[in-house]
């Protein structure tokens, strides 16, 4: 029947994974665990359709995904708005989006 054939389907189509999906995209492994962590105290959802809402609003705001978790993760955000980093001071934008590394600590970059 159909509803047999849907099933199979169904069954055999690969579950969307939120998590492995930023992984794949670059994203800082402890940084993610730290954004989770947040997305998590307020249930957010971590479905397709979400991961393709921050998704678009990370190409809005011109940053990597990897600099847009981490801005999210600093920030508390459950998600990620172009106009919520808009709004954030530039010294705040700075602070997430320069790579901590000890070529820049000892540079005095921080």
């Amino acid at each position: 029947s159909d509803k047999e054939v849907i099933k199979d389907i169904v069954a055999k189509a690969p579950k969307f994974n939120f998590k492995k999906e930023l992984l794949a995209l670059n994203v800082d492994k402890k940084v993610l665990d730290d954004w989770m962590e947040v997305r998590k105290k307020k249930k957010a959802t971590n479905s397709e359709t979400a991961f393709t809402g921050i998704m678009t609003e990370i190409n809005k705001s011109g940053l990597s995904v990897a600099d847009a978790i981490k801005v999210s993760a600093e920030n508390s955000w459950s998600g990620f708005k172009s106009a919520w980093y808009a709004n954030l001071s530039p010294t705040q934008q700075a602070k997430s989006t320069h790579t901590f590394t000890e070529q820049n600590y000892t540079s005095g970059k921080f």
